[in-house]
């Protein structure tokens, strides 16, 4: 447990996994407040890897610096997302990292696997 709503990770000392629960409404474009949340963060505390849910949208973006993933989510709509209109990206990624010997990361390969066919009620 790395806790409740976010969580640093140093896969190496040059490369560092910044993991988040956020709050509120999904915008209007998918990548949109991960985009203002790498804008916004200061210059040596940006983290390597930005991995974000909450959204349930799936998106990858490269930004500052920052390799960002907006996680889709493995739940099916509830009578609340439908209630608020809100739809879902279904699945999962698997990243590979390759890092060079002091760390950094020289690659950064993610690969989507959508899931078309949820259980119903499954949430």
């Amino acid at each position: 447990y790395l806790g409740q709503y976010f969580a640093r990770i140093n896969l190496t000392p040059n490369c560092v996994l910044q993991l988040e629960h956020p709050l509120g409404k999904p915008a209007y474009a998918v990548s949109y407040k991960t985009q203002r949340k790498i804008d916004n963060m200061r210059g040596g505390d940006k983290p390597n890897i930005l991995v974000e849910g909450h959204y349930h949208y799936s998106g990858y973006l490269f930004r500052r610096n920052v390799h960002a993933i907006c996680c889709p989510s493995f739940q099916g709509p509830t009578k609340f997302s439908k209630r608020l209109g809100l739809e879902s990206d279904n699945g999962g990624f698997i990243i590979e990292i390759k890092v060079n010997d002091d760390g950094h990361i020289i690659e950064f390969t993610p690969r989507f696997f959508p899931f078309y066919t949820l259980v119903e009620h499954d949430y």
